[in-house]
């Protein structure tokens, strides 16, 4: 099943029009599994469905007047079928990430590498109620489309997203911090419902509203990943594969800074937002310590560490267990991926002891 915009399973038959809610169940393994992450082909994706569409909204009026005039330059035509703008799919190949951090060139080598038969499908989803013929075109050479596609893709990254992109970098970053706070002073359903205003939370229950679709899941612990975006607002992008983490993209705060007149970013926005001492406790956190270890190394007291633990075990940044008469922690894969979206490191949190 591709990759849906909004996804969808079911339709009404008296009113496919209907308003309907997308459910996705969340279960502890999901929980532990819950990370964010940064995509650069996301914003690729979602700049190129608005340019496609010919409207602009703020705050994009800057980047629109120019990429207008640019993208002049590329293959218009694929372009549109690969990103057209009403529709409520995007196409699996577009926006499925191989892993945690990609960066856009190990996207596109993904893209180039994508077996040719699941391009078709995709592609056919995509377009179900007519074939163009640009696609016609395009999939009676199945073998080169997909290297066609990646090629087309990196010139449209490289003139009109990679020269924005570290001020686009800097704003994602901010969010995920400031993500991390809500998530220590709201706990998880008050970080997640602030995410959208579609997004609410009820007894372990992602509800989203949204039109022609009807989704039910229980993600049974594959896990749940957060992708802000300056590109998507004000939408609310909805990933749901049976067996596969679940992707929420949604539109990051302060995206109008990217292009209009703002303070330099923050060198430690993490630590400007959470505190220095819980941010630092955080990246002490790689391997298992015990406040006393945390203590000595950070050169506080005993029970002020605690204390931040406490804020940071309730946000679901950090786990505990015991070990004889010592009680050890770690971070999550969650606190492990607000770090890498504010540091660049690529660590990644081993298996974190029940």
């Amino acid at each position: 099943m591709p990759i849906l915009d909004l996804a969808q399973e079911h339709r009404t038959d008296a009113n496919p029009y209907a308003w309907l809610m997308i459910q996705l169940r969340l279960a502890t393994g999901d929980l532990e599994r819950m990370r964010f992450d940064v995509s650069p082909m996301v914003e690729v994706v979602q700049s190129g469905r608005m340019l496609n569409s010919g409207r602009w909204r703020p705050p994009y009026e800057e980047w629109f007047a120019e990429a207008r005039a640019r993208v002049r330059a590329l293959d218009t035509q694929l372009l549109a079928l690969l990103l057209p703008a009403d529709a409520p799919f995007i196409a699996d190949f577009l926006i499925a990430r191989p892993g945690r951090g990609t960066t856009i060139e190990g996207h596109l080598r993904a893209i180039a590498e994508y077996p040719a038969d699941r391009l078709r499908e995709d592609l056919l989803v995509v377009w179900s109620e007519h074939r163009p013929a640009r696609l016609v075109e395009l999939l009676a050479d199945p073998a080169g489309a997909s290297r066609r596609i990646a090629d087309t893709l990196h010139d449209y990254w490289s003139l009109l997203i990679e020269p924005h992109w570290r001020r686009i970098k800097a704003v994602l970053r901010d969010d995920v911090a400031y993500r991390a706070t809500r998530l220590a002073a709201d706990g998880l359903d008050g970080m997640l419902a602030d995410l959208h205003r579609e997004l609410s939370v009820a007894d372990g229950t992602l509800l989203i509203d949204k039109p022609r679709h009807d989704l039910d899941r229980d993600l049974g612990g594959a896990g749940l990943c957060l992708v802000p975006s300056v590109f998507s607002w004000p939408e609310l992008i909805v990933m749901a594969r049976p067996g596969e983490p679940a992707d929420l993209t949604y539109g990051c705060r302060a995206a109008a800074t990217v292009w209009g007149a703002a303070p330099p970013p923050l060198e430690d926005p993490l630590g400007a937002l959470l505190g220095r001492t819980r941010a630092g406790i955080l990246r002490g956190l790689g391997q298992p310590h015990s406040t006393t270890d945390l203590a000595a190394r950070l050169e506080l007291s005993m029970p002020a560490v605690s204390q931040h633990l406490a804020v940071l075990r309730r946000g679901g940044m950090v786990t505990s267990w015991r070990s004889g008469r010592r009680v050890h922690y770690q971070r999550t894969p969650l606190a492990t991926s607000v770090l890498a979206a504010n540091e660049d490191i690529t660590e990644v949190a081993p298996s974190l002891r029940s």
